[in-house]
C-alpha cells in the first residue's frame, strides 16, 4: 500500500475497510449541501452511487486523505473516461 505524507496529511489508496467511512462522509456532505440549499449529491442520500463508490475502491481508483488518522477527504481517479464527459483540450 502506497502512502505519502505532506504536513500532517496522509494520502492513501482506499481499500475495502474504507468503504463504509467514505460513503458515510459523502452522505454527511450531501446532508450539509441539502441543508444549505445546494442542489448537488442528493442522490447519495438515497443510496445512489453506493455500488459505484465501492467498485472504484475495489479497483483501487479511490484515494483517501487522512489528517492525524482522521478521514478529511476522498477523491477518485477513474481509469477510463465516463461517457458524456469531455476532457479539456481534447480534440474530437
Amino acid at each position: 500500500m502506497c502512502s505519502n505524507n505532506i504536513e500532517g496529511l496522509e494520502f492513501k489508496v482506499a481499500n475495502g475497510r474504507d468503504i463504509s467511512r467514505i460513503i458515510e462522509m459523502l452522505k454527511q456532505l450531501a446532508v450539509w449541501m441539502k441543508d444549505n440549499e445546494i442542489n448537488q449529491w442528493r442522490f447519495l442520500l438515497e443510496g445512489g452511487d453506493d455500488e459505484e463508490i465501492e467498485q472504484a475502491i475495489n479497483k483501487q481508483e479511490t484515494y483517501i486523505v487522512l489528517k492525524y488518522d482522521q478521514l478529511v477527504a476522498t477523491f477518485t481517479l477513474l481509469s477510463t473516461q465516463m461517457s458524456g464527459i469531455s476532457i479539456v483540450g481534447e480534440k474530437n
